[in-house]
């Protein structure tokens, strides 16, 4: 259902529209590795909102690229789920 590698590139990305960094990011990546202060981490996230239409609803606890590939794939699987249950 869901392109990992793309998302994952799609992640990268935002990431370096708010730091510089030259790492692999991986799941396990942290965003702190990335030298990403606690505001920093909170404007990615937002960019990670713009980026995939979804909410975030509990970005305080976010620290690793995987927990915000893992909410971003749930926000956008309960949106599907919703949508058909509209339409059954």
């Amino acid at each position: 259902m869901f392109d990992e590698n793309g998302m994952m590139a799609r992640i990268d990305k935002v990431t370096k529209n708010f730091i510089s960094h030259n790492e692999t990011v991986t799941k396990n990546t942290r965003f702190s590795d990335l030298g990403a202060s606690s505001l920093e981490k909170i404007e990615i996230i937002m960019g990670l909102e713009d980026e995939f239409g979804v909410k975030f609803k509990n970005e305080e606890e976010i620290e690793t690229v995987g927990e915000a590939l893992d909410t971003i794939k749930r926000e956008i699987r309960d949106r599907l789920t919703k949508g058909k249950r509209q339409f059954s």
